[in-house]
């Protein structure tokens, strides 16, 4: 018995030590790699692209999967950062996200002018970002040298507008004018345009959605069509009138408005209205605040109603 705790009591003593001493090697040799990883990044930034880069910093986490990673920017564009981790699997040992940043920042200087004269809380709220998922597939090994310009990748954008704030009256005019805008042929590549409103009162996801490529023929008493909005199904009652109750069993909010009953199951597209399945044009799905959050036009279809997104 004495023999078996002596035998943990060493094992365990050994296993600090060796706690320690890597403890002691990583906090020691930690600033070591660091300054080997910028001189390499450096090598590296230095023999792929034909400007001079800096390196603003070098992470590096002992304990994670990816431990080092570093923070660039181009000498004359101290605002275009990206990051340069390792990669094994890459003939040149890095991968970086020089290029990607690059064309985010060539499109936007395109934007710039086209949306001039648009409203200066939408301008502010622009988000610029890839579609899915082309970004992803090219072939960055490949570039050498001077990078692309973003025209030649032919690689889709998507622009998002996140509005902190409940909808008003004058926004969908607002939206049109926005849309308007990109009508001119001179712009980024876009594959959609999206419309973000959030209340602060409410878990409501308020959001319109349009296709970038037909946005000639979109008209202000269109925009309604691409409403991919969706309230909690007690804001709906209260806004239509409608009584609501959740059905447990089935996992479903039942609306009822005088004589028509609907059923919205607690996620998916399939509805029930008097009994019979529809298809609703957006699924619903429980939210974050665990409240099950409807579709505003399954509703609308439902109850022959219109359901003004000012209320919410």
């Amino acid at each position: 018995m004495r023999k078996k705790m002596k035998s943990g009591i060493i094992i365990s003593a050994a296993a600090l030590l060796l706690a320690a001493l890597f403890g002691y090697t990583e906090f020691f040799y930690g600033p070591i790699k660091k300054w080997n990883y910028k001189r390499d990044v450096l090598q590296y930034l230095h023999s792929k692209y034909d400007e001079p880069m800096k390196v603003t910093k070098v992470v590096y986490y002992w304990d994670s999967a990816l431990p080092i990673s570093a923070v660039a920017y181009p000498a004359d564009k101290p605002d275009l950062s990206f990051t340069v981790m390792p990669d094994k699997s890459s003939p040149s040992g890095y991968r970086d996200g020089y290029a990607p940043e690059l064309w985010k920042f060539q499109a936007s200087a395109d934007l710039q002018p086209i949306l001039s004269d648009i409203d200066e809380e939408y301008l502010t709220q622009t988000e610029l970002a890839f579609a899915c998922c082309q970004v992803s597939e090219y072939d960055y090994d490949a570039i050498q040298g001077t990078v692309p310009d973003y025209r030649d990748t032919e690689l889709p954008f998507e622009l998002t507008i996140r509005i902190n704030r409940a909808m008003k009256a004058t926004d969908i005019t607002t939206m049109h004018h926005y849309l308007s805008a990109l009508q001119t042929k001179e712009k980024p590549e876009l594959e959609q345009i999206m419309f973000v409103f959030s209340p602060n009162h409410s878990s409501a996801q308020i959001q319109y959605r349009f296709p970038g490529t037909s946005l000639g023929d979109i008209e202000q008493t269109d925009l309604e069509k691409f409403n991919e909005s969706r309230l909690p199904a007690k804001d709906i009652a209260t806004i239509t009138g409608a009584s609501v109750q959740w059905d447990g069993e089935n996992e479903q909010a039942v609306f009822t408005l005088n004589n028509t009953v609907l059923k919205v199951n607690s996620w998916g597209y399939e509805a029930l209205l008097n009994g019979e399945i529809i298809e609703s044009p957006l699924d619903a799905y429980i939210g974050g605040e665990n409240e099950l959050l409807v579709p505003v036009r399954l509703i609308e279809q439902a109850f022959d109603t219109s359901i003004s997104l000012e209320d919410v």
